[in-house]
């Protein structure tokens, strides 16, 4: 007679508090530990503030060093973004990311930042100040022109070792 056993364990979709996020790899949506090397804890199987509890969606899909996933809070200017840590979140797509706690220190963008911004299809910025008003324009209604904003409007940043934003990549996720 043979007895088969098995067991089952769940993973929460962040890290534990302290713990840098780690996860699948090939997901359409990056992840950073959150800004300042920690992850957010999200204590279980954690739900959107538009959606219903959802089940486990594994861990959150990680970044190369030097990455980030942050909020903007409001529009950039002075070549600062003001930007708040975000956390991974599990929803009917697969999860998203959402701010959690204080106005971080603004960080301050290079001159010749290189920018994709999101939509149907994403586009590059030609220059810094595009960057901006998109960020603005998202963030005052949702809508770009014929460029679409994200229901979260997240982005993943690359920083420098002098703090400075290289890199800014909008991450649209319906």
């Amino acid at each position: 007679m043979a007895v088969a056993v098995g067991a089952v364990v769940l993973v929460g979709c962040g890290g534990d508090e302290g713990a840098p996020e780690v996860g699948r790899t090939g997901s359409s949506v990056p992840v950073v530990p959150s800004v300042g090397g920690t992850a957010e804890s999200t204590g279980g199987a954690p739900t959107s503030a538009s959606a219903e509890p959802v089940g486990d969606c594994g861990p959150a899909p990680s970044l190369a060093p030097g990455h980030r996933i942050v909020q903007p809070i409001r529009q950039p200017n002075k070549d600062q973004l003001y930007f708040k840590k975000t956390r991974f979140v599990c929803d009917a797509n697969g999860g998203h990311y959402e701010a959690v706690g204080e106005e971080q220190t603004p960080l301050v963008f290079v001159v010749e930042v290189d920018a994709t911004l999101s939509g149907p299809t994403p586009w590059k910025a030609r220059y810094l100040g595009q960057v901006w008003v998109h960020i603005g324009k998202c963030l005052a209604g949702g809508q770009d022109g014929e460029h679409m904003c994200s229901p979260f409007p997240v982005y993943e940043i690359t920083v420098d070792d002098k703090k400075q934003i290289t890199s800014i990549t909008e991450i649209f996720h319906p």
